[in-house]
């Protein structure tokens, strides 16, 4: 009887510890699997940031056929020494940006592309109806800084849409005053996703006001499981690293799905 109930301690014992051995190796199979999903998205999230820097760049170079061109910096030079542009200077304008935006790159395509002059009035645009005859682009940061000699990039969101931004100055002279600049806008669409997908390997979703607007995936990948992100964003309010630093830690959604959170590249951001 003793040696019977000394064997059920025994493998009591031996089941206890099997249990914890099981707990604990769970525990640190979770660890390493958290740590490894929590190193590939801070790396995806670089590599995206990283794609959209290299992008805006390539798009600015894209404009310097644009920017240089002869017959644009005459008109723009005109319309800036007038009060009110001539109405034929704005459509020889409209006809040499729309002949120049065709000669753009496939694979830099914008999806519209203005003429300001020096004020910041808008002198001619493809790809954008304006609702007013005189429209003025020049409070726009990205834009004045172009105004001023600089090159820059940024993202608007308009009516829900995100417009990726590159603005460079028009000269009439080399390293002579700017006498206007062109701006160039890239919609983030899914195809825009897609591709930043296929330059990356990320899974990513484009977010703006509370809503998903594009987003691109591996294969494999449930794309419905970026929907459950729009419940989380506002998380963000109040999340410290994404509001001083532009970019979340890992956040769990659900059982399986982790997120990195990181805003745009751009000004527009710090102005709302």
């Amino acid at each position: 009887m003793l040696l019977s109930r000394f064997w059920y301690i025994v493998l009591a014992l031996a089941l206890g510890a099997s249990i914890f051995i099981l707990f604990m190796a769970r525990q640190l199979y979770n660890r390493a699997g958290s740590r490894a999903m929590s190193e590939a998205l801070a790396a995806d999230s670089s590599a995206v940031e990283w794609f959209l820097k290299d992008d805006a760049r390539r798009r600015a170079s894209a404009l310097i056929p644009v920017s240089l061109n002869p017959e644009l910096r005459g008109q723009l030079s005109k319309a800036s020494a007038e009060a009110q542009s001539p109405r034929e200077v704005k459509e020889k304008a409209r006809a040499t940006l729309r002949k120049l935006a065709d000669e753009v790159s496939p694979d830099l395509k914008f999806d519209v592309i203005w003429a300001v002059d020096a004020y910041g009035r808008v002198i001619a645009s493809v790809g954008f109806e304006h609702g007013v005859e005189d429209w003025d682009m020049g409070g726009y940061s990205v834009v004045a800084d172009a105004l001023h000699g600089w090159i820059g990039d940024d993202a608007w969101v308009w009516k829900g849409r995100i417009y990726r931004i590159v603005a460079r100055p028009v000269e009439q002279e080399v390293n002579g005053e700017p006498v206007g600049a062109v701006v160039g806008a890239k919609i983030v669409d899914d195809t825009f996703a897609r591709g930043v997908t296929k330059r990356t390997g990320a899974a990513v979703g484009f977010y703006a006001e509370g809503a998903r607007v594009a987003s691109g995936a591996p294969e494999g990948f449930d794309k419905a499981n970026l929907d459950q992100i729009t419940q989380d964003l506002k998380y963000l309010e109040e999340n410290k690293d994404y509001q001083e630093k532009g970019r979340s830690e890992v956040r769990v959604i659900g059982e399986h799905l982790g997120v990195v959170y990181a805003r745009m590249p751009g000004e527009a951001w710090e102005l709302g």
